[in-house]
């Protein structure tokens, strides 16, 4: 039998000091990355017969695809009450942060596909990182969990997403989704994408002009 030499509370208490240091860094915080192929479902609980013109979100699908490059793939299908549909990609190295200027260094790709319409993939025309809607609508843009106590869920009980309340229905597992062939819209730095990516630049000027202009004829 090896013999090992006693360690004192004190030596005992530096070696967990540095493994909090070392390793707990590279573990995930908040809300954790799902399986490629885990989706789960979610539906508004109100009401299932909406006014006529409701165009709130209705129900939501939340699908993890596959990894690439140390980052994974999520999507996310949206169904308003009046039956319109898009969905949004992201390409992420972690769950994005509520803070644009954090996500925008944990997506490598964000994507939005609407019906009947190309899917869009917006890049920074300056530097080919990802943009992100600004005007505080990214912060309400991606899934987050009602209750602090399954923040770091994958799927959580009740998930708060546009200012709506959704609750998860169902969770299974599906071949993991496939990345669209996009049309990348390259952006000058000094535009700003909102909710439709039609809102003004600091000069007045209506963007939804302008960045038509930039549309990339490369396909990814």
């Amino acid at each position: 039998m090896i013999a090992y030499p006693k360690m004192s509370h004190r030596v005992a208490n530096h070696l967990f000091l540095l493994f909090t240091l070392v390793c707990l860094p590279s573990l995930s915080y908040g809300q954790s990355l799902g399986s490629p192929g885990d989706v789960g479902s979610y539906i508004d609980p109100e009401s299932e017969t909406p006014p006529a013109g409701d165009s709130r979100i209705a129900s939501l699908q939340w699908h993890w695809g596959n990894r690439e490059a140390g980052a994974q793939w999520l999507r996310l299908d949206l169904q308003n009450k009046i039956g319109r549909t898009f969905k949004i990609w992201m390409l992420a190295k972690s769950f994005p942060s509520a803070d644009r200027t954090v996500a925008e260094d944990q997506i490598d790709r964000y994507i939005i596909e609407e019906e009947r319409i190309s899917p869009i993939e917006f890049t920074n025309a300056n530097n080919g990182k990802v943009v992100l809607p600004r005007h505080g609508y990214w912060a309400h843009q991606l899934p987050r969990s009602s209750n602090d106590d399954e923040a770091d869920f994958v799927f959580p009980r009740s998930i708060s997403f546009l200012g709506h309340r959704l609750e998860l229905q169902a969770v299974g597992i599906e071949e993991p989704i496939a990345i669209p062939r996009t049309e990348r819209l390259e952006l000058p730095c000094h535009l700003e994408i909102g909710a439709r990516y039609d809102t003004r630049d600091t000069h007045g000027r209506n963007c939804k002009l302008l960045v038509n202009w930039r549309i990339s004829s490369t396909r990814s």
